[in-house]
């Protein structure tokens, strides 16, 4: 269970990091182009996901030492 813990403590950073980036309309990739003004609260929706995610596994590795 310890593989679970590190890689929730993983997805609570890259989530953090992910919440505070700042992101550029401008510079988008072409491939998502068609989300318009929702593709930075798409990433934003993700990054909040991988925080929850990465408490959860963080709350299992703990408890199943």
């Amino acid at each position: 269970m310890w593989f679970c813990c590190l890689l929730g403590v993983a997805c609570v950073l890259f989530g953090i990091d992910g919440i505070y980036t700042s992101f550029s309309q401008e510079a988008s990739s072409v491939r998502f182009e068609w989300l318009g003004f929702g593709y930075v609260p798409l990433l934003r929706g993700t990054a909040v996901a991988s925080v929850v995610l990465g408490g959860t596994l963080v709350r299992r590795g703990w408890s199943n030492p």
